[in-house]
């Protein structure tokens, strides 16, 4: 099942950053459950989780990432793309 993975990393003072991560499941995943990526220290649970009719590709919403302070906050982004994250927008 294509499935879209999103969060969004909010900019200290204001603003963010939407990403995205596409990937194909044999299975639907379902808000509670937790899912593992390489840009991540541990497991992150999952926010919400619908079915786009249209698009027919389940949305898995993974909330927000806070960074403290700018300095991070530019690693963090950094740290996205470097993992295969891509912004909402780019290519869409």
């Amino acid at each position: 099942m294509r499935t879209i993975i999103d969060l969004v990393v909010t900019e200290p003072g204001g603003g963010g950053i939407a990403f995205k991560k596409e990937c194909d499941l044999p299975f639907a995943l379902q808000a509670g459950m937790n899912i593992e990526d390489p840009v991540w220290k541990s497991e992150k649970p999952i926010v919400s989780v619908s079915y786009n009719l249209e698009d027919e590709c389940l949305h898995v919403a993974m909330g927000l990432v806070n960074p403290s302070d700018q300095e991070t906050y530019e690693q963090i982004i950094k740290m996205y793309k470097a993992h295969g994250w891509l912004e909402v927008g780019d290519g869409d």
